[in-house]
This record gives structure tokens, C-alpha cells and sequence, in this order.
């Protein structure tokens, strides 16, 4: 797997919890 492409997985999953108005906190805190 590229580092692009975990990055760009971790921006998205990010993106998604934030569209859905959740903290971010929880996830970062994984």
C-alpha cells in the first residue's frame, strides 16, 4: 500500500466523521 493511499484513507474517514458533525477528537485519539 502507497503512503498516499493511507493518507488519503485517513482524510477521508477524517472528512466523513466531520460531515456527520462528530468530534474528531475520538478518531484522532485512536
Amino acid at each position: 500500500m502507497n503512503m498516499n493511499d493511507v493518507l488519503e484513507s485517513g482524510i477521508q474517514a477524517l472528512a466523513r466523521t466531520d460531515t456527520r458533525g462528530r468530534n474528531i477528537t475520538p478518531l484522532a485519539a485512536r
